[in-house]
């Protein structure tokens, strides 16, 4: 499983999206402040802990006066070493700089339109209004605090009284502002260019699931291509596309190859189904499946995430089903492949 990480602009739920990506797949979340625990505690005293938390300069200060290696430098390098060994989810704290040579990472940004999130800032304020009067009245808080992640964050530079009647404007400024100082002062980058990232993803346009959807694909080609990578010489003959039949698209493609990889005999639309007829007997819909197995004796019809190819894909399928009920074919999606690949293993 590869390493991700989750860059974010101010209520753009990106805080969300590293949770609950982390309570899905079973990933560890740090954050900045834990970061800064796991990696520098052991070698940083308390007052050089707040300093780290607070200025984006001091990581600058070399550890020791008897070490030449600053605290950036320090990091930098027990990142890299962790994360060839473990997985976790990396939100925010210039992660995604610190890991952008990592081979093993993904790299996510979540933004949306200033006005969407200034709506969801002013939402989080008033909830954090109560978050505050429930301290104060050592009540136990039981709504959950992730989308107060970016305004507790703030508790560091401001009084909890300013964040509380700020507006949301000024609260999605400052919290900008802080993302973007320790992007420049570490690294002189820019965190809104998004070719540091492998996917920007709105989050006004797409909701969280669909968010969660598009990064578990990610994760399966990432898989995919790591068992492929793994099997090493053995490869580099099989991924010869001269032999190959002219594919529809590189999914086709790279499934073929990995048919072969595993020694599976296969035949590429080796028959075509109709299903579909006009009052003349002249066929109005077919179904060619895209690859047969003969050894499992089954058609394979590979699919995207389209849900308007979806759709059309399944109901062609339903007809075959009901005109060929001898015919054993079955729709599969990328992250079907993982599955495919244990199959193969056993055989």
């Amino acid at each position: 499983m590869p390493v991700i990480t989750i860059s974010r602009e101010a209520g753009s739920r990106g805080d969300e999206l590293a949770e609950r990506l982390a309570n899905r797949i079973g990933y560890r979340l740090i954050d900045f402040d834990s970061m800064i625990d796991i990696f520098l505690k052991p070698i940083a005293n308390e007052h050089e802990k707040q300093m780290l938390e607070r200025s984006s300069k001091f990581f600058f200060e070399p550890i020791n006066k008897n070490e030449q290696i600053n605290f950036k430098a320090y990091l930098e390098g027990s990142l890299s070493e962790w994360s060839e060994k473990n997985k976790a989810i990396f939100l925010g704290g210039t992660s995604q700089l610190f890991l952008q040579n990592h081979p093993d990472a993904i790299h996510l940004r979540t933004v949306a339109p200033k006005e969407i999130r200034l709506k969801r800032i002013k939402e989080a304020q008033a909830l954090y209004r109560v978050y505050l009067d429930y301290q104060k009245d050592n009540k136990e808080f039981h709504s959950t605090t992730i989308s107060l992640r970016e305004l507790i964050f703030l508790e560091k530079f401001y009084s909890t009284s300013t964040i509380a009647n700020l507006s949301a404007e000024d609260l999605m400024n400052r919290i900008d502002r802080q993302y973007r100082k320790l992007g420049l002062t570490l690294f002189n980058a820019n965190l809104e260019n998004h070719l540091y990232y492998h996917v920007v993803l709105n989050t006004e346009k797409m909701s969280l699931d669909h968010c969660l959807n598009i990064v578990d694909s990610l994760i399966d080609d990432y898989q995919i291509q790591k068992h492929i990578d793994q099997q090493g010489d053995e490869l580099a003959s099989l991924t010869d596309d001269s032999d190959l039949p002219e594919f529809k698209n590189e999914s086709e493609l790279e499934f073929a190859r990995l048919l072969n990889l595993y020694h599976i005999e296969w035949r590429y639309e080796p028959k075509f189904f109709p299903v579909e007829w006009d009052t003349d007997n002249h066929v109005t819909m077919a179904f060619s499946p895209d690859f047969y197995l003969p050894k499992f004796d089954i058609y394979l019809e590979l699919t995207t995430m389209n849900q308007r190819y979806v759709t059309a894909k399944k109901k062609k399928l339903q007809k075959l089903k009901e005109l060929y009920p001898d015919i054993n074919v079955k729709i599969i999606y990328k992250r079907d492949f993982l599955s495919l690949i244990q199959r193969f293993d056993e055989n």
